[in-house]
């Protein structure tokens, strides 16, 4: 596991470095403009398997998930802005709105998969796509040129990590280990994305977090 303390100094390093790291098939715990994810190539079977190890996530059955079509949760994505949403996921008038008023943004939009998407990450046809309001998630998606993962950094059931080490000390000696972490240092304890599913004409929030519900309806109008 190699760790790369985040800085002004190292912005653009740190970048590319992730970028590498997510190319060759890696997993990078990194911040957010929430609290710290768990970053992968949304479109690689063995790269979005190796996230829900590190979340510990079962399948139905509760056994592991060894493969990420076993596991009915999607992981959400980060997104470098619309035209990369656009090119896995469907909008309609309501989901616009709500990307107009929000993003970038603590707003997690659930949405239709587009039709040869290639993302690997759930059998439910939606997904959840994050546009943050980080410098650092926005540069790395950019440069990566497609989503990936942004799923938060803990273990299934437990709170999000606001330091890389809260997660990691929740790693037993045979849990597998991110192959890059990129140390932010301590994040401020911001609120989870809110979720909304937007599906059809409908738009239904599924998680009140960041952004109050009444805010969502009211942008609706």
């Amino acid at each position: 596991m190699k760790r790369i303390k985040l800085g002004k100094h190292n912005f653009e390093e740190a970048v590319a470095t992730a970028v590498e790291f997510l190319v060759e098939g890696g997993v990078v715990l990194m911040p957010t403009d929430t609290s710290y994810g768990l970053a992968a190539d949304a479109a690689r079977d063995e790269a979005v398997a190796y996230v829900n190890r590190l979340k510990a996530r079962t399948d139905d059955s509760g056994n592991a998930a060894a493969k990420p079509a076993a596991v009915s949760k999607p992981l959400s994505v980060i997104v470098s802005g619309r035209r990369q949403a656009e090119a896995i996921a469907s909008f309609n008038p309501a989901a616009i709105k709500l990307w107009d008023a929000f993003m970038p943004g603590p707003l997690t939009l659930v949405l239709p998969l587009t039709d040869g998407s290639g993302l690997k990450h759930g059998d439910a046809g939606t997904v959840g796509i994050r546009y943050p309001k980080d410098d650092f998630a926005i540069q790395v998606a950019e440069r990566f040129e497609r989503p990936y993962t942004s799923t938060s950094a803990n273990r299934s059931g437990r709170p999000p990590a606001y330091d890389p080490d809260e997660f990691l000390d929740t790693l037993s000696t045979d849990d597998p280990l991110p192959h890059l972490v990129v140390d932010a240092g301590t994040l401020p304890m911001r609120p989870v994305s809110t979720v909304v599913e937007v599906l059809k004409t409908k738009a239904k929030v599924l998680r009140e977090g960041a952004i109050p519900a009444a805010d969502i309806e009211a942008a609706l109008v």
